[in-house]
């Protein structure tokens, strides 16, 4: 790799999708914190939804691991 593709890669803003997934996994664990036991991908999952969020429970089950 060149110094300067490093570097403007380095220099690159977030993406859209890494931004969204910032944000559904602080409400995630904002969720789980709330919880007494650990909640699975399933219940989490509904919870965005309703929430508002956009997404699928796949996306939740990757973003837990």
């Amino acid at each position: 790799m060149s110094p300067a593709g490093y570097y403007k890669w380095l220099k690159q803003l977030p993406s859209t999708r890494h931004k969204e997934n910032s944000s559904l996994l602080k409400f995630l664990k904002h969720v789980s914190d709330q919880e007494h036991c650990i909640p699975g991908y399933r219940k989490l999952w509904e919870a965005a939804v309703a929430h508002g969020f956009d997404c699928s429970k796949g996306r939740v089950q990757r973003l837990l691991q």
